[in-house]
């Protein structure tokens, strides 16, 4: 019986590491998506019409 519950616990652990795991990456990627598409919308806008993001975060 002890065993049994050990290797459930193990088992346990080691679902919940991955899970986490695969949360960290999701938000990772999800960080990156967004700084790298505010990034190229800051390139276009500031090539079409004088960067409208730059404006409204820094209104001058």
């Amino acid at each position: 019986m002890v065993i049994v519950l050990a290797i459930a616990l193990i088992i346990a652990l080691i679902i919940a590491l991955i899970i986490a795991l695969v949360i960290a990456l999701v938000v990772i990627l999800v960080i990156i998506l967004a700084i790298t598409s505010y990034i190229s919308l800051n390139i276009i806008l500031g090539y079409t019409n004088n960067c409208i993001l730059d404006k409204l975060f820094n209104p001058r």
